[in-house]
C-alpha cells in the first residue's frame, strides 16, 4: 500500500532545472507596483496569441455567443 506522503516525496528534490528567485515589488504611493519586461513575456505572448479567453457568468451559456463576439 501506498502512502499518500510518499506520492509527492519527489517534489522536493532540489535538483530541478530552472531556479526561482525573488524579486519584492517596488512601492511606489503606498501601492505595489511589479516591473514586467516584454523578453519575458515575449515567448508567452506568440504561444497565446492564437487563444481566446472566456470569462462565463452563467449556469448555461449560449453556444452562439462565441460565433457573434469573435
Amino acid at each position: 500500500m501506498t502512502h499518500w506522503a510518499n506520492l509527492f516525496a519527489t517534489n522536493r528534490l532540489t535538483t530541478k532545472v530552472m531556479n526561482l528567485n525573488y524579486i519584492p515589488p517596488i512601492i511606489i504611493d503606498e501601492e505595489k507596483v511589479v516591473e514586467i519586461f516584454e523578453e519575458d513575456v515575449a515567448i508567452d505572448n506568440e504561444k497565446w496569441a492564437p487563444s481566446t479567453v472566456v470569462y462565463v457568468v452563467s449556469t448555461a451559456p449560449s453556444l452562439s455567443y462565441g460565433e457573434i463576439h469573435t
